[in-house]
């Protein structure tokens, strides 16, 4: 789905004015919210400022989404529970962990649930012990694409090189590319 599709061109300049680095990632992500939101039959709210519009979309996706399993390889489920620098490594298993990950880390990781189901890629949670969300990842086609903390605020070097290194230790990920900046 395209913005244009939704709202006139002087609604889609309020919406990127003010554009910044993670522009591209928020206007793909309400694209798609938006498109699971009017396939529900909800109202599709009136035009913001993207981020504004980004989070509106995240809350009102995740009211939309029912709770469901996520398809995850036994590869990949194989790295739940390993730790990374007093961190655990969680597979997400169902939406709600998306969900409260999202709330918890104040970004919108519940939104790619459908695309981790459609194989276009794998989400990994990084938690503590008491099952709080400290950092998201997102991979595609063999890259992390988004490695993100509170607020979207990028994973520091030293847990994503932990990470990585983990990583690569499974036959899926043996050649993965970290293409976050620090």
């Amino acid at each position: 789905m395209s913005l244009s599709q939704v709202y006139n061109p002087k609604e889609i300049y309020k919406i990127f004015n003010g554009a910044n680095d993670l522009t591209g990632l928020w206007a793909e992500d309400t694209a798609n919210q938006i498109q699971f939101i009017k396939d529900q039959g909800a109202k599709i709210p009136k035009a913001k400022p993207l981020r504004l519009l980004h989070d509106e979309m995240s809350v009102e996706y995740s009211r939309l989404l029912n709770q469901h399993n996520i398809k995850t390889s036994k590869e990949i489920k194989t790295l739940d529970g390993k730790e990374i620098l007093n961190l655990f490594i969680k597979v997400p298993t169902n939406s709600n962990d998306l969900v409260k990950a999202g709330q918890e880390l104040h970004n919108c990781i519940s939104s790619y649930s459908r695309n981790m189901d459609n194989g276009k890629c794998i989400l990994l949670l990084l938690v503590d012990s008491n099952d709080m969300s400290h950092y998201a990842l997102e991979i595609k086609n063999n890259k992390i694409v988004q490695f993100v903390g509170k607020y979207n605020e990028c994973a520091p070097k030293q847990i994503q090189d932990k990470t990585v290194k983990l990583l690569k230790t499974i036959k899926s990920c043996k050649n993965i590319e970290n293409q976050v900046n620090f």
